[in-house]
């Protein structure tokens, strides 16, 4: 199979796959330090069987109630429990997992670049004090998703270096508008009410 074919042999690759990957993100935390984990899987399944082999984990998904998903997001920032696993989609992007977990394990990959990244800087951000972890776990007939996502990385890293230098050669406001602001400090503020509308 090559799951860059199309959806449904993607789906059966990570069908046919998922007891390997699964074991493979048990050897890795196995011969790892005592630590906390994220475990980022895309498919019901992947959770399921995550439950099933790793009952520590603490899975967070979409069908659960509003206050289950939130506590243990919090209670996992918070350093409450050792393993959380969810999908990029339910917690990459917003949550700050940096005080406690420095170890992100993908127990499969898509070609979501966005989701992707947006759930490493859960931990990759300001406040982490040490090196972050992140291990992909992807069957060899997945390895083009993975060279697309080192592609869009490569982007975002070539972006990320001109918009440091537009701010280094320009600073993050112009002088132009430096001006203006200096302009309406100290300006009374003027509301006009009528009938109909507030200005």
């Amino acid at each position: 199979l090559n799951a860059a074919n199309g959806v449904q042999a993607a789906s059966a690759e990570k069908r046919e796959t998922l007891e390997d990957r699964l074991n493979m993100a048990l050897q890795i935390m196995a011969d790892a330090d005592p630590r906390h984990w994220l475990l980022w899987h895309h498919l019901e399944a992947e959770r399921e069987a995550i439950e099933k082999q790793i009952p520590d984990a603490v899975t967070v998904y979409g069908s659960q109630a509003l206050e289950d998903r939130e506590s243990r997001i919090i209670g996992f920032s918070h350093g409450e429990f050792p393993i959380l696993a969810t999908k990029p989609e339910i917690a990459g992007s917003g949550c700050n997992f940096q005080r406690h977990c420095f170890s992100n394990i993908f127990v499969g990959v898509d070609y979501k670049f966005q989701d992707f990244i947006q759930s490493i800087h859960r931990t990759y951000r300001f406040g982490q004090h040490y090196p972050v972890d992140v291990h992909i776990i992807y069957a060899e007939s997945e390895q083009e998703i993975v060279n697309s996502l080192q592609r869009k990385w490569e982007q975002h890293d070539i972006l990320v270096a001109k918009m440091q230098s537009i701010v280094r050669k320009y600073g993050l406001a112009s002088e132009a508008m430096k001006n203006d602001l200096k302009r309406k400090i100290g300006v009374d503020r003027v509301v006009k009410v009528g009938n109909l509308f507030t200005a």
